[in-house]
C-alpha cells in the first residue's frame, strides 16, 4: 500500500489485500456475471469476425498520422476516394481510408495487426514502413509538394498487406492509440454479439479523442469535444456516451505512452503477412521476422508500482519516470473528470504503453491499482480491459452513469435517510424526503481528489410526517466514526434549555440561532426499484414496512444494501458513505462576500458572542472557524439595523454605542456552519483523537493549543505510525507522550474568529507583503498568509507575540501616489483603528485558553466598538450606503 498527496492522502491500493478491488471483480460486478469470468471464450469469435477496423490516413498532420475511424463489417469500396475531390482536383491535404484486422499471435500471448492492400483499396507506402522496426518514415516532414501530389501507395505487384504486432506499430504514442482504439473497439463489438440477448448497443457509447485547434497540438488526435475545456486536454482518448462531450460525461480514460522496455525477443518471431520495406520492396517470406529495435525513452520494470507525491498546484508537470509520471497524469485527468460535475464520485482510468498496462479506479478516498498486466506476455489483457469498459456502457445492466457513479439528489429519487442509532426507534429507521423541485447547488467542492466530496443544496423538500418547508441539503462521504459529527452537534446546541435553568431566558434562546436548526440527519439511502438495481433484490424480503435497518450488506465495490427493505447506499473502500444533513434554510452571504469593513467587525463579535454563550455551555466547539464557515444573516431590509448619521454625529464613536443590530434580544447576524468536525465534550467523532488533535480545523486560522498540539504529535512519533510500533514498552512510551494533546474547545474557535477578521480585513483594506531583499515583489498579505511555509507560519501565528507583531507590522497603510489625500488619510485612519483593536484583542487572549475563555465578553465589546468606529471613519468619507441599499444587497446574496 502506497500514498499519493493530492490536497490531501490518497491510499493507492494496489489490488493485492482486496478480492472487491481488481478487475475480475469489477467486471462480474458491472455485468452481473456471477463471478463467471472467462475472457478465452471471445478469442475465437474475434478471430473469425469479418469486421475490420478502418482507420483515416491523414497528410495535414506535421508527422505522419494514422487516426482510428470506425468499425464496419461491409466490405472495403472499390474504388479509392483519398486524393480526389468532387471536383476531380486534388485537395490540399489529401487523405485516405486503411483497412485492418487483428489476429493473436501464435503463441497466444499477443496481438497482431494486418494493413489490407489490394488494387481496389491500395496501402500508402508509410503505413507499410510504420510495420518495420526502426524505419524513420513516421519522423519525415510532409512538405507542401508532397501533399500537393498526393499520397503514395504501396506498388500493386508486391500484395499483401503490411502486417505487425500491435505493440511494436509505429514510434509515436498516436499510432499505439491508433491500432489499440481499433482493437478494443472490435473486441467490445465481438462480446457485445456474442452475449445472449445483446448486452449493449455500441452505437450508445464509443472511444473518443481529445483534441486542440492550437497548432501546437495538431499531432494529437482529433475527435469529439467539449467547447469548454475538454478541448485542452491532454488525456488521449476517452470513453463517451453517444451525444455527450463534456468531462463529465467521460466514463473511463484511457492515456497512451510511447515508451517501452527492451522488446521481448518473443515478439520479434511473430507469423504475420508479408511487410513491405521502406524502399517499396516485398519481404522474401510471408512468415519473416526482424531485428529488435530500442524506443528513445525506457521504462523500468515495475515502474508503475513507483508512487510518488503529486503536487496538485503543479499538477501538469510531467514526469519521465513510469509510474510517477504516469500516475500524476491519471490523477490531473481524474480530477477533471471529479470537478466537473457535483456527485461525480469514481472514474476509471486505464493507461498503456508498449509492454504494459495499467487499470486504476477512483473512488473518494482512494486510488486503486485494480490491474497491472504485462501486454505483450498475456493475449487476454486486452479482452479484460475491452469487458470493463463494455460494463460501463452496458448502462441497463450496470447503472453505472446514472447510480453507480454519482450521488445525485433530485425530484425522481426519494431520500431515504438512516437516522443514527439515538434518532432511531422499532418502526421508523429512515425518514423520507421528497424534493418537491430540483435543488438550487449553493456549493459543491471540487479542486482537489482527496476530500469529502461535499455538495450543499437548496430545495424545497416534503419530509413524510412534517409536511413541506425550504432546507438546505448538505451531502458528505465520511466513515463510520464521522458520518453523525455535525447533525449529534446541531442536535444539542439546538435543544431548548431546561425549565428554570441559566439557559431559560430569552437572549440563550436567540443565540442559539447563531447555528443552523437541524431538521433531520444520517446516511443517506436510495431506493433499488427506482434506480433499476433490481439484481439485487433479495426474492426473501419479507418486510414491506420501511422499519429498523436490516443488515447492509457489500454487494459490490461501491454499493451496499439493506436487504430488509431493500434501499441501497453508495460506499468506498475505506467505508466512506454519503452522509445528510437537512436544516432549515436562512437567507445568508457568505463573509468573503462583505465589503464593508465595520460589517466584518460586527459578524466577527457577533459570532464569538454565540460560541461563548451557546457552545460553550452546551461543550460543543465548532472546531473549523474559517471565513467559509461564518456567514452573514442580514435583518430585515425594512429594519432600521444600520446606524444613521445621527446618531454618529450625537455619539462618540467607540464609547458606549450600541446600534440596533448589537441588542441582546435581536436575531444574530452571523451564521456558524458546517460543524462537521466539532468537538463534543472534548472528542472528534470516534476515531483516533491524537490524530484528530494535531491535524484538525483551517491551519491559516489555528489557535495556539493547535500549533503546540502539532509540535508535540510531529516531536513524538517523528514520522511513524503508532500502530507500527512493535515494541510495547516503546508504544506505551509514545501514548504517553501523546497524552498531553489537547482537545479543541471554544476558546480556540474563538481565537480563529479573531485571525479570520485580520484575513478578511486585510483581503478588504487590500494590504500587502513587501518580501525580503531588493529585487523582492510585494504580493497580497492574504496571498501570502495562505501560503505561509509551516516553520514560517509557526514563526507568525504559533504564539502570542507573533500573532501581535504580524498585525502590528502588516495593518499599516502604505503611501499611494494616486489616490487623494481624503481617501489615504481615511483609509490610514481605518487601519490604525483596526490595528490598535487587533493587537488589544490578542493581548487579552494572552495563551489562549482560560485567558480566552474571561476575555470573550471584553472581545465582544471592543470589535463591537470596532465597528461603529469603522463605520464613523467611512461615514465621514462619504463610503457608506443608505441603511436600505445595505440590507437589501445584502439580501441579494446567496442563501446557505
Amino acid at each position: 500500500m502506497h500514498s499519493l498527496f493530492l490536497s490531501g492522502s490518497v491510499d493507492v491500493n494496489d489490488g493485492s489485500s482486496s478480492t472487491s478491488h481488481n478487475i475480475d471483480a469489477h467486471i462480474t460486478n458491472l455485468l452481473s456475471l456471477d463471478g463467471r469470468l472467462d475472457p478465452a471464450r471471445y478469442t475465437k469469435p474475434l478471430l473469425d469476425s469479418e469486421v475490420r477496423a478502418i482507420f483515416t490516413y491523414d497528410t495535414e498532420y506535421v508527422s505522419d498520422f494514422l487516426r482510428f475511424a470506425r468499425i464496419s463489417s461491409a466490405p472495403p469500396p472499390s474504388v479509392s476516394s483519398s486524393s480526389q475531390d468532387q471536383t476531380g482536383t486534388a485537395p490540399k491535404y489529401p487523405t485516405t481510408e486503411v483497412y485492418a484486422t487483428f489476429t493473436l499471435e501464435d503463441d497466444g500471448n499477443g496481438w497482431a495487426i494486418h494493413f489490407e492492400h489490394t488494387a481496389e483499396h491500395p496501402l500508402p507506402i508509410v503505413i507499410s514502413e510504420l510495420c518495420i522496426p526502426g524505419s524513420k518514415a513516421q519522423c519525415r516532414p510532409l512538405v507542401e509538394a508532397d501533399r500537393t501530389v498526393g499520397i503514395r501507395f504501396v506498388d500493386i505487384a508486391h500484395g499483401g498487406g503490411a502486417s505487425c504486432p500491435v505493440l511494436q506499430f509505429g514510434k509515436h504514442e498516436v499510432h499505439l492509440q491508433a491500432v489499440v482504439e481499433a482493437l478494443l473497439t472490435l473486441m467490445m463489438d465481438t462480446i457485445a454479439r456474442e452475449t445472449p440477448g445483446g448486452l449493449v448497443d455500441l452505437n450508445g457509447a464509443s472511444l473518443v479523442h481529445s483534441s486542440s485547434a492550437q497548432k501546437a497540438h495538431k499531432s494529437e488526435t482529433k475527435g469529439r469535444t467539449d467547447n469548454g475545456g475538454l478541448e485542452r486536454a491532454r488525456s488521449d482518448t476517452l470513453l463517451m456516451p453517444k451525444g455527450c462531450n463534456g468531462w463529465g460525461d467521460a466514463l473511463a480514460i484511457l492515456e497512451f505512452k510511447h515508451r517501452a522496455a527492451r522488446r521481448d525477443p518473443r515478439l520479434d518471431s511473430v507469423k504475420r503477412r508479408k511487410t513491405t520495406s521502406s524502399s517499396g520492396a516485398a519481404s522474401s517470406s510471408s512468415s519473416s521476422s526482424y531485428a529488435a529495435g530500442e524506443d528513445a525513452v525506457t521504462m523500468s520494470e515495475g515502474g508503475d508500482q513507483e508512487i510518488g507525491r503529486f503536487d496538485d498546484a503543479n499538477r501538469r508537470r510531467k514526469s519521465h519516470a513510469q509510474g510517477v509520471g504516469d500516475l500524476a497524469q491519471v490523477a490531473t485527468y481524474m480530477l477533471a473528470v471529479m470537478s466537473s460535475r457535483p456527485g461525480l464520485f469514481s472514474t476509471y482510468s486505464i493507461c498503456i504503453n508498449r509492454t504494459h498496462m495499467s487499470v486504476y479506479y477512483f473512488d473518494p478516498d482512494q486510488l486503486h491499482l485494480i490491474d497491472h498486466s504485462r501486454l505483450d506476455g498475456d493475449g487476454l489483457a486486452l479482452i479484460k480491459v475491452a469487458m470493463l469498459l463494455l460494463g460501463l456502457c452496458a448502462e441497463h445492466v450496470s447503472r453505472y452513469s446514472s447510480v453507480r457513479r454519482a450521488v445525485a439528489v433530485t425530484p425522481e429519487k426519494t431520500l431515504y435517510v438512516q437516522l443514527p442509532d439515538e434518532d432511531s426507534t422499532p418502526d421508523r429507521g429512515y425518514d423520507v424526503i421528497k424534493l418537491q423541485e430540483p435543488a438550487e447547488m449553493l456549493f459543491w467542492r471540487r479542486g482537489a481528489l482527496t476530500h469529502r466530496l461535499t455538495q450543499v443544496m437548496k430545495g424545497e423538500i416534503e419530509l413524510e410526517g412534517r409536511g413541506a418547508q425550504t432546507a438546505v441539503i448538505k451531502v458528505s462521504f465520511l466513515v463510520d466514526d464521522d458520518r453523525f459529527t455535525e447533525g449529534r452537534a446541531l442536535r444539542l446546541l439546538n435543544a431548548p434549555p431546561e425549565s428554570g435553568s441559566k439557559e431559560d431566558n430569552e437572549e440563550f434562546k436567540v443565540r442559539q440561532t447563531g447555528y443552523p436548526q437541524l431538521v433531520t440527519h444520517g446516511t443517506l439511502h436510495f431506493s433499488m426499484k427506482e434506480s433499476g438495481l433490481h439484481s439485487f433484490e433479495n426474492p426473501f424480503n419479507a418486510d414491506s414496512k420501511r422499519g429498523h435497518p436490516g443488515p447492509s450488506a457489500p454487494h459490490s465495490h461501491d454499493l451496499s444494501v439493506d436487504q430488509r427493505n431493500l434501499l441501497f447506499t453508495h460506499t468506498t473502500a475505506a467505508g466512506r458513505r454519503p452522509t445528510m444533513v437537512v436544516t432549515e434554510h436562512r437567507e445568508a452571504v457568505d463573509l468573503p462576500r462583505v465589503k464593508r469593513p465595520w460589517l466584518l467587525a460586527a459578524i466577527i463579535a457577533d459570532a464569538i458572542l454565540t460560541l461563548h454563550t451557546v457552545g460553550r455551555r452546551r461543550n460543543v466547539a465548532h472546531g473549523d472557524i474559517s471565513s467559509g464557515n461564518i456567514q452573514f444573516v442580514p435583518p430585515d431590509p425594512s429594519a432600521k439595523w444600520v446606524p444613521t448619521s445621527q446618531l454618529v454625529a450625537e455619539r462618540v464613536p467607540g464609547v458606549g454605542l450600541e446600534p440596533s443590530f448589537f441588542h441582546p434580544t435581536h436575531p444574530p447576524i452571523a451564521l456558524l456552519i458546517d460543524l462537521c468536525e466539532a468537538w463534543i465534550d472534548g472528542k472528534q467523532g470516534q476515531g483516533t483523537q491524537s490524530e484528530r488533535k494535531a491535524f484538525s480545523g483551517t491551519e491559516a486560522f489555528w489557535s495556539l493549543k493547535m500549533y503546540e498540539n502539532r509540535r508535540i504529535h510531529r516531536e513524538t512519533l517523528q514520522g511513524r505510525e503508532l500502530n507500527a510500533v512493535s515494541d510495547e514498552v516503546e508504544a506505551a512510551d509514545l501514548r504517553a507522550e501523546l497524552a498531553q494533546l489537547q482537545p479543541l474547545d471554544v476558546n480556540d474557535d474563538i481565537e480563529s474568529c479573531l485571525l479570520v477578521l485580520c484575513y478578511e480585513l486585510a483581503n478588504r483594506f487590500k494590504l500587502s507583503h513587501a518580501g525580503k531583499g531588493s529585487f523582492a515583489v510585494a504580493v497580497p498579505l492574504t496571498q501570502y498568509w495562505s501560503s505561509l511555509p509551516a516553520d514560517e507560519r509557526v514563526y507568525s501565528f504559533g504564539g502570542p507575540r507573533g500573532r501581535q507583531f504580524f498585525i502590528s507590522t502588516h495593518f499599516r497603510a502604505p503611501t499611494h501616489h494616486g489616490s487623494s489625500s481624503s481617501e489615504a488619510e481615511t483609509r490610514s485612519r481605518q487601519l490604525t483603528l483596526a490595528r490598535e483593536a487587533l493587537v488589544r484583542c490578542f493581548d487579552l487572549c494572552g495563551n489562549g485558553g482560560k485567558a480566552v475563555e474571561k476575555a470573550a465578553p471584553e472581545l465582544v465589546r471592543i470589535l463591537r466598538q470596532l465597528s461603529m468606529a469603522l463605520y464613523t471613519a467611512a461615514s465621514s468619507a462619504e463610503q457608506v450606503p443608505s441603511q436600505r441599499e445595505v440590507a437589501e444587497s445584502a439580501h441579494g446574496g446567496t442563501g446557505s
